[in-house]
């Protein structure tokens, strides 16, 4: 699949760089207060309006800009995927370096994954707390927190939530400013995670 991330550095935020993946193909416009489909999979419910730029199985929504707080909703990594990869014009990390996600990995795996596709890459010293399971709509999911300071200073935290959803793995990871930022938008954050509705399902989420 194409649906890799293309990072430069600095890191300010994983979604800020993100951004350069989306190119020419990318669209964007203002998030209405409704339940939204992501990757024909899932659909959640915001509770206030977003800012939003959507790319091949890559979206990203903000409020007042991707360094201060952002949702990523990345969708449909399969076997053999990586999460990260380098344009060549910048040689900052060893692409085959990067750890491949694997078709039947653990709740823990994934976690690991996710910890060993940034550390190889050198996108940012994060450290990680609070590994747990959670629902992820109806489906059994895994949830962590983390925290980092960019090369700007500037301290950030959030969290990962994924889930496999037809043999293909989900991420939704909410990263923001940890003065401020942080706290004001976190509890909307955790409302749109647990609105979570897969596909076919009647139920949200009750993490």
């Amino acid at each position: 699949m194409s649906r890799r991330l293309h990072l430069l550095p600095p890191w300010p935020a994983l979604a800020l760089v993100a951004l350069l993946a989306l190119g020419a193909c990318s669209r964007y416009g203002l998030i209405a207060v409704e339940r939204i489909e992501i990757a024909s999979t899932y659909s959640v419910e915001p509770g206030i309006k977003w800012n939003y730029l959507l790319g091949q199985d890559i979206e990203l929504w903000t409020v007042d800009g991707l360094s201060l707080q952002n949702m990523f909703f990345v969708s449909g990594i399969e076997d053999g995927d990586t999460l990260l990869v380098g344009k060549p014009e910048f040689d900052f990390f060893n692409e085959s370096k990067i750890p491949e996600y694997r078709e039947g990995f653990s709740l823990l795996d994934i976690r690991e994954w996710i910890e060993a596709s940034y550390a190889q890459a050198e996108v940012a010293r994060m450290e990680t707390h609070d590994f747990r399971p959670v629902r992820f709509g109806s489906k059994k999911g895994v949830r962590f927190e983390f925290s980092f300071t960019n090369e700007d200073g500037l301290s950030q935290k959030g969290f990962v939530v994924g889930a496999a959803i037809d043999e293909e793995l989900h991420l939704i990871i909410f990263t923001a400013a940890a003065l401020h930022f942080y706290d004001k938008f976190a509890p909307e954050a955790e409302r749109i995670i647990r609105s979570i509705r897969i596909e076919g399902d009647d139920k949200p989420a009750f993490n």
